[in-house]
């Protein structure tokens, strides 16, 4: 993850970082992470992952049905189905 614009708060197992425009963060596959903007300001950042699948994940998690709200009930769910086998 580069973080383009922004603060960030990523949190990766146990670890918590703060990152800021310029900061590059490794998150290992199937260590549990989350990242926030902690700042009102708008933030970009890149993410990328490998092997590819990840999008189908973040598609799901976007619900682009309902505008791109997160209906967080669900969000156990769509984990599940992506989940490493």
């Amino acid at each position: 993850m580069y973080i383009l614009e922004g603060e960030y708060q990523i949190e990766c197992g146990d670890q918590t970082i703060h990152a800021s425009k310029g900061t590059f963060v490794f998150l290992p596959r199937e260590v549990p992470n989350r990242f926030e903007n902690v700042t009102d300001a708008p933030g970009s950042y890149i993410y990328i992952t490998s092997p590819g699948g990840f999008e189908a994940f973040m598609y799901q998690m976007s619900n682009a049905e309902a505008g791109g709200s997160v209906d967080m009930s669900k969000v156990p769910e769509i984990f599940r189905n992506h989940v490493s086998k």
